[in-house]
């Protein structure tokens, strides 16, 4: 299966995330506030909430 990493937060994010599901693509999300997470519960398999530093960052990215 595919699976992706988005760094979402506006509308435009939850949409790109939506039509990834629907595409069939395990799509996780990353962003930066809780009530960001709360938008985009059912839009993603996995939300990442808080802040990230580049190391923070490249840990999810680089994840297995």
């Amino acid at each position: 299966m595919n699976k992706i990493l988005v760094f979402a937060g506006t509308q435009e994010g939850r949409c790109l995330c939506e039509e990834l599901q629907a595409a069939g693509i395990d799509v996780h999300v990353s962003v930066a506030t809780a009530y960001g997470a709360e938008l985009m519960i059912g839009k993603a398999e996995k939300i990442y909430a808080g802040r990230l530093g580049q190391e923070e960052m490249a840990k999810l990215i680089y994840a297995k």
